[in-house]
């Protein structure tokens, strides 16, 4: 059950040459917020674009955002909320000057920074006047990710937040794949989930054939996380044997071995540089490509709740308010059933059963327990363990799957530590 404040909400990440003025709509009926991502776009262009999709929520670039003309482009559209990636390693722009620039257009607009920088979202939530929302990058999204799974991030923000006299709300930027894993963020207090693909199998994301069956194959094990070493990370597509991948892990190798003072600095240029968005590319081992885990569930998603986007997001959103609805009858259960275990030790060791046979968002979980040297032994193990050991199918649908083991679990555990996400690990 949601806490009382800011109404929660579900938002998906949109691209103008992905999706019509309709779909944007179809998006708002479903009583979602499609966020207009434009930030490969020329600051003089923008105002036409917002205009054209009738868009609420759009997603800038860093650039964009520190422009003097944007001051002009958000009186001039009305726009309600403007989300920017700023990830201090990886951009010219100064947090101070950064900061300030938050400040003076938040009076005008809801501004909130998307970031996976710890310190940055730290000094955040320490502002005296914070921004209104931040939307947390976590290790399972895609691109430049965090050090830190998303779980830790939002219990240790709102840890360090409950000391402060103003609170910012929180909201999960990508990573987040099944109905069951948003109730549980929402009921452990965020405010918001944003979905990056998700929807990308539904018929109003408008994607060239061969690209929707290469995303249809994608598995969740189809990802690997590089330059984590450095202080980097980004998630990105890789099989196995992507050559793109493989040169990124030679440079990240190569900056380690170098002089570079600032190694983080230097390995995101070259990211940043190389990076080619996953629905303008071919999905192919030459390319070098953000993706998460996220993407390889598009095809359960449109399997299950339908190939019509505004039917599809609408039957997902009420599924999820559902399950919120029902998070205090679970809280409720499982505090009955964990009375019944004295030994501490043992307590910690059936929760964790519980959380790993549930399976929702098993990556994060293993990840926790292990730590994040061990992520990708934790993928792998949750992929053979899991994953293929609970379908005889040669294609498995992975809704199915988790519907198997009784992924409920998940959203009652993480209510029953009262919010503090899975920091009891």
């Amino acid at each position: 059950m949601k806490k009382k404040g800011n109404p929660a909400y579900l938002a998906f990440l949109v691209r103008p040459a992905e999706i019509s003025s309709a779909a944007m709509e179809a998006f708002k009926q479903a009583h979602t917020r499609p966020v207009l991502e434009i930030s490969e776009f020329r600051t003089a262009k923008l105002s036409q674009i917002i205009t054209s999709y009738n868009a609420d929520d759009v997603m800038v670039s860093p650039e964009h955002f520190m422009s003097p003309e944007f001051k002009d482009i958000i009186a001039e559209t009305g726009i309600h909320h403007i989300y920017v990636e700023y990830q201090p390693a990886a951009s010219e722009i100064e947090p101070a000057e950064f900061l300030e620039r938050l400040r003076e257009l938040s009076k005008t607009c809801g501004c909130i920074p998307v970031t996976s920088d710890v310190d940055l979202l730290a000094g955040l939530v320490r502002m005296e006047d914070p921004p209104r929302a931040l939307a947390l990058k976590g290790y399972e999204a895609s691109g430049i990710v965090s050090t830190e799974a998303t779980g830790l991030l939002l219990a240790n923000l709102k840890r360090l937040s409950a000391k402060t006299l103003k609170k910012p709300a929180f909201m999960i930027w990508g990573g987040i794949f099944t109905q069951e894993a948003a109730a549980a963020y929402l009921c452990s207090g965020a405010e918001a989930i944003l979905f990056e693909s998700l929807h990308w199998l539904t018929d109003q994301v408008l994607l060239e054939k061969g690209l929707k069956r290469s995303i249809a194959r994608l598995r969740p094990e189809h990802t690997a996380v590089i330059g984590l070493g450095l202080g980097m990370p980004v998630r990105i597509f890789d099989k196995g044997n992507s050559k793109a991948a493989k040169a990124l892990r030679d440079k990240a190798d190569a900056i380690a071995d170098g002089a570079a003072t600032d190694c983080a600095g230097e390995f995101a240029d070259y990211f940043l540089q190389e990076a080619v968005s996953a629905l303008e590319s071919g999905l192919q081992s030459s390319e070098l490509i953000p993706l998460s885990h996220e993407a390889a569930f598009a095809e359960s998603f449109a399997t299950r709740f339908g190939p019509l986007t505004a039917k599809a997001i609408r039957s997902f959103s009420q599924e999820v308010w559902r399950l919120c609805g029902e998070a205090g009858n679970m809280k409720k259960r499982f505090t009955s059933d964990q009375r019944s275990i004295k030994d501490p030790i043992q307590r910690q060791h059936v929760a964790v059963w519980l959380l790993c046979a549930c399976w929702v968002d098993g990556y994060q979980i293993l990840n926790i327990l292990g730590g994040q040297e061990c992520q990708e032994h934790a993928e792998v193990r949750i992929n053979r363990v899991f994953w293929t050991g609970l379908s005889t199918e040669s294609t498995p649908d992975k809704y199915s799957c988790i519907h198997k083991m009784g992924s409920n679990t998940l959203i009652f555990l993480l209510y029953y530590w009262g919010g503090s996400g899975l920091g009891i690990f």
